[in-house]
């Protein structure tokens, strides 16, 4: 494994850096991991058996894994400024933005909707097979709604799952990322980039300071518009022009840290400039089938995200009807959790490869054959 920057200035180059995309996707593994084992030591009776059987690490991941939330926020903010820097090429139109949302919604539902069904069933079962204070409960139709909307956390209605602020809160960030985007078209390069710079460090000074605002976009720009600004940066035609733009994040983000020690905001520095790295490097030389496997779980992470409460509901029921929760057993348990969570995620990712079509839409026209 081997990568040398670069040393040209691009000064004839379009003002688009993507960054490697297996280290992208590397990030995105890592902090899927993460999130799945952060979340199961915390909730039903097999994480409180890995406390008493594994306290310090169980203790680690409880406290720490939540942090690997981060990268996703970063990392989305990278992909999605670099997503629609090449979608508003040409002038923007109120349908052009129309669609972009109405194809990111879609992007999200789909596996979000899958997701929910499962979990419902999963947690039905649980009920019946367990107690525990952490299963939901049945669901009343105000939640169903709430959840269809992605609007479960402003309407203050309980979560059907874990992580399913995520979604909402993605999809808003996508959605004014894409008002500035729109807005700021016909602007300079400076006044567009100095906008968004005043919007991440609103959020770094003000926003984020604040946990009572922790289900609005705004509050996780500090994150998400970090790694926009990186795409930005990272892309300018001249050396000094990338040096400034580095320079101003880091002074944003220094300052945000003197305010206030925020790990969350350290580790989100941290991935931008590890994505500013990936962009200005020669891509990571590794074999073929790595490769091939990290893009694969990388393309499977957001179903594992959403699945991988449900796997664990099953089992925690499972080993609770039959007896078999303990300490002893409680690791290997949330192994076989793991195990259920890969293949449900990679179930889902292949079965909903094909794009939405909703009843009232037109089928495609079908290729005439030569005569």
């Amino acid at each position: 494994m081997s990568a040398s920057c670069r040393a040209d200035d691009r000064s004839l180059a379009a003002p688009l850096a993507p960054a490697d995309v297996i280290w992208v996707d590397g990030l995105k593994v890592l902090a899927a991991q993460f999130i799945v084992w952060h979340h199961f030591v915390l909730y039903g009776p097999v994480a409180a058996a890995a406390h008493e059987a594994a306290p310090e690490w169980a203790a680690w991941l409880a406290e720490h894994g939540r942090l690997a939330v981060q990268v996703f926020l970063v990392v989305g903010g990278y992909l999605s400024a670099q997503s629609l820097q090449r979608a508003l090429s040409a002038p923007v139109t109120v349908g052009g933005v129309a669609g972009l949302v109405w194809r990111r919604w879609q992007r999200l539902m789909k596996p979000f909707a899958v997701a929910m069904v499962v979990t419902l069933w999963a947690a039905w079962l649980a009920r019946r097979w367990m107690v525990d204070a952490d299963t939901p409960p049945a669901p009343s139709l105000a939640q169903l709604w709430a959840h269809a909307l992605l609007l479960q956390d402003w309407l203050e209605v309980p979560a059907l799952s874990v992580g399913v602020w995520y979604v909402a809160i993605d999809l808003q960030l996508y959605m004014s990322l894409l008002l500035w985007a729109a807005l700021a078209q016909s602007w300079a390069a400076w006044a567009r980039g100095g906008l968004l710079l005043v919007a991440v460090a609103a959020s770094l000074w003000v926003w984020n300071l604040d946990s009572d605002w922790d289900m609005a976009p705004w509050y996780f720009w500090a994150s998400y518009g970090l790694g926009a600004w990186v795409q930005r940066g990272a892309g300018l035609r001249s050396s000094w022009q990338r040096a400034v733009a580095l320079g101003l994040m880091a002074v944003v983000v220094v300052l945000a840290l003197d305010l206030a020690w925020r790990s969350r905001v350290a580790l989100a520095a941290l991935v931008a400039l590890s994505l500013w790295w990936a962009a200005q490097c020669r891509p990571l030389r590794l074999p073929l089938k790595i490769k091939a496997v990290l893009s694969a779980l990388a393309t499977q992470s957001y179903a594992l995200f959403l699945l991988h409460y449900a796997a664990s509901l099953v089992v925690s029921a499972l080993a609770s009807r039959w007896g078999l929760v303990d300490a002893q057993a409680a690791w290997w348990l949330l192994a076989l959790s793991w195990a259920l969570s890969m293949l449900a995620a990679a179930w889902m990712t292949r079965i909903l490869a094909q794009p939405m079509v909703w009843p009232w839409q037109a089928p495609q026209p079908v290729a005439q054959q030569g005569r």
